[in-house]
């Protein structure tokens, strides 16, 4: 239905789901726009906190391990979650119980992987993680019974995404366990030696790979030592690094096999019972499990098939499953809807049987693991799903039977798309109900007053990508039945009563697509309710889409599907009401791929006029309409929401007709995706409520009246991927509360109404020292909206310096006005004789931030201890200080201990992340103690804060995609060298901002020279596809660049120099190429530029275009050990002219032509004189015609060319050759006729 609904998801969301490309250049000079005060929204308590109804105990689960994280003898659960970033256990209390969720940390973002072991040799099992979000491989001290330690980053230095792997073993033979990792974007399989006690080195590479999909370190050759095992994502192997014993590895030894596709999963384990590892492999492309015979020494024989029977496989493990002593294989494998948990029993040999299920209760599933968690001998499974947020657990009975799913998370909602509320149980209170389309559930939540709302309560979990839900009456029992729009199918769930009824299908047939909205109303006039529907569809590559009805036949019982209409392309949102007030139910749609909202007269009994259009004037995806009366004039109003311009906009009804677009609010980009109205401040008129996905806000506009609204009001910025908002009484006190659904955190949550009570807000107060004076407010609390003052008093001996908070200034009184929220105020006092200031330049991310700092205290007492505690922003850190004192730093904190002769000049330094940007405040608090003082005090440096701004350096990108930074293509060359080089950083001090590192060509310099001692020189080559050019035509020149011997190159510029009119229109290839905004120039922006490197370039040749032709190019590279850019030759390109080559018959003397061609022919024909085409005649589909001539003429109404076939002629110079001359050629004074007729033989 389209209140509350968004089916279809606004710019921005995959991408945010997902992991976005990373900026890798000229981040730490990224500036921030900054918000005048009067563009914020306007932020009010006139509705309470988000209080949740549901959300997922794991938010986008990914991985599972089992051990002992307590110490009690018996296997604990880890998991890992991407999307809420955390790693969590969960205690196993014995006989198959688990205890609940205790978070380990929230801070992996984009976690794809958990691990444990010890790492800090103290017996207990630490917790190792792996995410995307800051490249990061993580660990966590377990500091015993369970507990653990902060996150500690071993490395980031990993260019991370979903293939991305830990594992751990002891790969240098010191005896502790060292880390191992594989990461895609960037192919590195490495390793972090433990240096003792979790305390870890550098990234040490082992090998560069094209996306390395797993790296598991076992020893392969039996020699005693971790081998590492890996494969390549793009170019299909498998293959090893033998451990020579120190942490070193020999060369890649490839594993044979016959697959066309890369393995994505593989398992290590003793399949045949020789004591030594072979190798399980998965091929998801192929669909098949194989696997590796180690023949000893590391050799490996050719693969053996396991099975051939799979779909969509998702992850791969071994275990003795049926307790006979061998290796049986696990997979889960199936589409979305019919994914199952299997295995394969190992019969000896090598030879495995067929498929037993372990479980079809399953959605997503992303990773499995194997263990006795119920200590009963045997070895159960874990499983992790990412579409039904579930890490649940099978117990096996000892011959590989397995019992039912058991659960160990909550109750979970994946992906909230659709929130709508109304009483289901009959109890006078309205319930909540919910579609949530990765788990494919409709739920409900029972209201049971007083604020409170119970479990959740699924009505199905097989509505496969369900976008949208609706309650209304439709079997005619006076209950709320519930709708729902899924994946190719319309159903209903009859109400028993607070319990309903199985999935009952009202139309499985919406042209072969989705149905992302559904609502219910009488469209025929018999009093009962009717269905809508909407359906975008994909056929042939295209986007088409319709809006239907289904006429309520009674009983629960509907008819065939009726056309509303088929004019929409994508239609997310769709609603019913009385538009030209006559009485019946017309219908009203929102479509993103035109841009359209529009209606459809009911002309009654279920008849509807065609489409007409209220605007085109939104930028979609159009996510949602609705219409109430707005203006009091009593007509219904048209509202629509627009995700990529942001608007919430209305149409006034005119009386069957709409006036232009009102916009209520605009914010671009804002992702607007769902839009409501009704009153919500007790004035009678219907204010407009409003999701914002890409804002994460829940907001609101308040009617003042004839249709004109006031500003943006935030109701929440806590809805993470808001996806639906929708408004009704929840706890009965007379006003509209606000529900809303969101992505991202996986939320369902409402807001209370707070209009209908009165509201006072307290001031909350706070002395610096406690010991300098005192706060009165009066009144406090204040009245919504009301006033109040505060009155600072100093004791006898000090003095206000300052306020901070919601006050500002130095004077003794601050007055706060218009009080619509809680406030917060603090009074700075000090000492009369003591004085503490700091100051600071602009910061720059990235680098260190000097902090200048003095103290002072002229009593004349003698300092006995003074220590300075900067607040600072999150993620800075205080690395040193220097200065009088001899200043230490401990902890963010700086403790003088030296002799403290004042006053104390002293200097900070402050590491700024490189992701800081914009206005930053940075504080300090200051404990002084002299020996006039029985106790020390607390005094606040001044200014408070200390506003730092960013430095104003000038930004700077290779990529071309972003016209507002300005950087040109030498510039662009020297900063890809020096990144690549790893010697590049950040000079505020310099004209561009930044400068090369200083050791930028000796750290880890490869070769320069040839092995026979030669410079390396490049080599290049340029060719054409085909090689000779048609005018009007494209043309694909391809290009190499090769070298002798092995250096690296750090950047290349390739710039063609083409023929006038000319143009490059796209590039393709290795190396990532871009061209250049001038068009002119082809960088390659890829990490790493590995030769030969192959790309191509298409160029637009204009329809003038004719004779010989020639294209040069000029070669700019950086190699490792050059200060500047050096050019390399490139052999100029020769083209002909292809409507020369292919001149056809060619005549001396004008030629007269009838022509007729018919079918897949090509015919050509040339004259030095000039061509006249004479007759009737026609080009069919795919029939060609190429004539030239220095004149051509064509008869009028004498020819004609079908939709498909080609006629090129080209007025221009010719010269026949003898071989190309007519036979036929008559004298000078007679031209020669021809009548052409050809036709193909198909």
């Amino acid at each position: 239905m389209v209140i509350g609904s968004n089916a279809h998801r606004p710019l921005g969301w995959s991408i945010r789901r997902s992991l976005a490309r990373l900026c890798f250049l000229m981040i730490a000079l990224l500036g921030s726009k900054s918000i005048n005060a009067e563009e914020m929204p306007l932020v009010t308590d006139l509705f309470g906190p988000q209080q949740i109804i549901v959300a997922s105990e794991v938010n986008g689960a990914r991985s599972v391990y089992g051990s002992d994280l307590d110490g009690d003898g018996d296997l604990d659960v880890l998991s890992a979650s991407s999307d809420d970033g955390k790693i969590a256990w969960y205690e196993n209390l014995g006989g198959g119980a688990f205890g609940p969720q205790q978070v380990i940390t929230t801070e992996a973002i984009g976690a794809t992987v958990v691990y444990a072991i010890d790492l800090d040799a103290d017996r207990d099992v630490d917790v190792l993680s792996a995410s995307s979000s800051g490249n990061k491989f993580a660990w966590y001290e377990n500091l015993g019974n369970g507990s653990f330690g902060s996150q500690q980053i071993i490395s980031s230095a990993a260019a991370t995404d979903y293939f991305q792997a830990i594992d751990a073993a002891d790969l240098d033979g010191d005896g502790d366990i060292d880390i191992l990792s594989s990461s895609c974007n960037d192919g590195k399989i490495a390793w972090y030696s433990n240096s003792g006690h979790g305390s870890f080195g550098s990234q040490r590479l082992i090998a560069l790979l094209s996306c390395p999909r797993f790296a598991y370190a076992r020893d392969l050759d039996g020699d005693g030592y971790a081998d590492v095992l890996s494969a390549s994502g793009n170019d299909n192997r498998m293959f090893w690094y033998r451990n020579l014993g120190d942490g070193s590895f020999g060369p890649q030894q490839v594993i044979a096999t016959t697959a066309a596709y890369p393995p994505v999963f593989a398992h290590i384990t003793d399949i045949e019972g020789d004591g030594d590892f072979d190798i399980i492999s998965a091929y998801p492309s192929d669909n098949k499990i194989v696997w590796h015979e180690n023949l000893g020494d590391g050799s490996f024989a050719l693969e053996q098939v396991v099975t051939t029977a799979t779909t969509n496989l998702r992850t791969l493990s071994a275990a003795d499953l049926d307790g006979d002593g061998d290796a049986d294989v696990i997979l889960v494998s199936g589409l979305h809807g019919s994914e199952q948990v299997v295995w394969y029993e190992n019969l000896g040999a090598g030879t495995f049987g067929s498929q037993s299920i372990i479980t079809a209760t399953i959605k997503g599933a992303v990773s499995l693991y194997t263990a006795d968690f119920d200590a009963d001998g045997d070895t159960d499974v874990l499983s992790v799903s990412v579409f039904d947020q579930k890490i649940a657990w099978y117990e096996n009975d000892g011959s590989g039977k397995f019992g039912e799913q058991q659960v160990l998370t909550g109750p979970s909602v994946n992906e909230p798309i659709s929130v709508y509320a109304i009483d289901l149980d009959g109890d006078a209170d309205a319930d909540v109900l919910s579609a949530s389309s990765r788990d494919d559930k409709v739920a409900w939540y029972e209201n049971l007053g007083g604020d409170v709302f119970g479990p959740q309560q699924v009505i199905t979990d097989q509505a496969v990508y369900v976008k949208s839900v609706y309650a209304i009456d439709l079997d005619g029992d006076g209950d709320a039945d519930v709708l729902s729009a899924e994946y190719g199918q319309i159903s209903w769930y009859e109400n028993l009563g607070g319990t309903f009824g199985a999935q009952r299908a009202i139309t499985t047939d919406v042209g072969g697509g989705t149905s992302p909205s559904v609502f219910a109303t009488d469209l025929d006039g018999d009093g009962d309710a009717d269905v809508l529907a909407a359906a975008e569809i994909v056929y042939e590559n295209a986007w088409t889409g319709s809006i239907t009805w289904y006429e309520n036949l009674g009983d629960g019982r509907f008819g065939p599907q009726e056309i509303v209409t088929t004019a929409v392309r994508g239609s997310p949102s769709i609603y019913a009401i009385d538009l030209d007030g006559d009485g019946d139910a017309d219908v009203l749609s929102a479509s993103y791929l035109d841009d359209q909202i529009a209606w459809y007269e009911n002309l009654g009994g279920g008849y509807f006029e065609p489409q007409e259009i209220i605007t085109t004037a939104v930028d979609g995806p159009t996510n949602s309409v609705y219409a109430i009366d707005l203006d009091e004039d009593g007509d219904a109003d048209v509202l629509s929401a627009s995700g990529e311009d942001g608007k919430i906009a209305w149409y006034e009804n005119l009386g069957a007709t709409f006036g232009p677009q009102q916009v209520i609010g605009m914010e671009a980009m804002s992702g607007a995706s769902s839009v409501y109205a009704t009153d919500l401040d007790g004035d009678g008129d219907a204010d407009v409520l409003s999701a914002l996905s890409n804002d994460d806000k829940i907001v609101w506009y308040e009617n003042l009246g004839r249709g004109h609204f006031g500003p943006q009001q935030l109701i929440t910025i806590s809805a993470n991927g808001a996806s639906s908002v929708y408004a009704a009484d929840l706890d009965g006190d007379g006003d509209a509360d606000v529900i809303s659904a969101s992505l991202f955190d996986d939320k369902i949550a409402w807001y209370e109404n707070r209009f209908n009570s009165s509201v006072q807000y307290s001031i909350q107060t706070t002395v610096i020292p406690t010991q300098g004076g005192r706060i009165q407010c009066l009144p406090n609390p204040v009245e919504h909206g009301a006033s109040g003052t505060c009155t600072a008093t100093p004791t006898s001996g000090y003095t206000l310096t300052h306020w901070s908070g919601d006050c500002s200034g130095t004077a003794i009184t601050c007055t706060l006005s218009n009080i619509t929220s809680a406030k917060a105020i603090t009074a700075h006092f000090a000492t009369q004789d003591l004085t503490a200031t700091q100051s600071a330049e602009r910061y720059v991310p990235g680098m260190l931030l000097t902090v200048t700092g003095q103290f002072n205290d002229r009593s004349g007492a003698v300092a006995q201890s003074l220590g300075w505690v900067p607040e600072l922003p999150s993620g800075w850190e205080v690395v040193s200080a220097v200065g009088d004192g001899q200043p230490q730093v401990n902890n963010n904190s700086i403790l003088f201990t030296g002799n403290l002769q004042l006053p104390i000049d002293f200097r900070y330094h402050i590491s700024v992340p490189i992701t800081a940007s914009g206005a930053a405040s940075l504080r300090a608090q200051v404990r002084y103690q002299s020996d006039a003082m029985i106790n020390p005090i607390t005094l606040t440096a001044a200014p408070d804060p200390l506003v730092l701004d960013q430095h104003p350096i000038d930004r700077h990108s290779a990529d071309y995609g972003d016209p507002g930074w300005q950087i040109d293509l030498d510039e662009a060359n020297r900063v890809l060298a020096y990144w690549r080089a790893q010697a590049y950083h950040s000079n505020p001090a310099g004209l561009d901002g930044y400068a090369p590192g200083e050791r930028q060509w000796t750290t880890g310099q490869a070769r320069t020279r040839t092995p026979d001692g030669t410079e390396p020189s490049l080599q290049t080559s340029q060719g054409a596809s085909p090689d000779a050019y048609t005018a009007g035509r494209p043309l694909t020149i391809t290009n190499a660049v090769g070298q002798t011997g092995d250096a690296p190159i750090l950047s290349l510029i390739w710039t063609p120099t083409l023929p006038s009119g000319w143009a490059i229109t796209e590039v393709s290839g290795e190396g990532a190429p871009e061209l250049s905004p001038e068009g002119d120039a082809i960088l390659f922006s890829a990490n790493e530029l590995s030769l030969p490197l192959r790309f191509s370039y298409q160029v637009q040749v204009p329809i003038t275009a004719s004779g010989p032709q020639a294209i040069t190019a000029a070669l700019q590279y950086h190699r490792a050990g050059m200060r500047n850019p050096t050019p390399a030759n490139v052999q100029a390109l020769s083209l002909t002219d292809a409507s020369n080559r292919d001149i056809g018959e060619c005549s001396t003397n004008e030629t007269f032509l009838a022509v007729t061609i018919i079918g897949s022919v090509h015919q050509a024909f040339s004259s030095e004189v000039g061509i006249r085409i004479i007759d009737t005649g026609m080009l069919s589909s795919g029939a060609a015609l190429t004539l030239r001539a220095p004149r051509i003429l064509f008869s009028p109404d004498a020819f004609h060319v079908a939709r498909g076939g080609r006629l090129h002629a080209t007025a221009a110079a010719v010269t026949c050759s003898p071989t190309a001359r007519e036979t036929i050629d008559a004298p000078t004074t007679a031209a020669p006729r021809r009548q052409v007729k050809a036709a193909s033989r198909d």
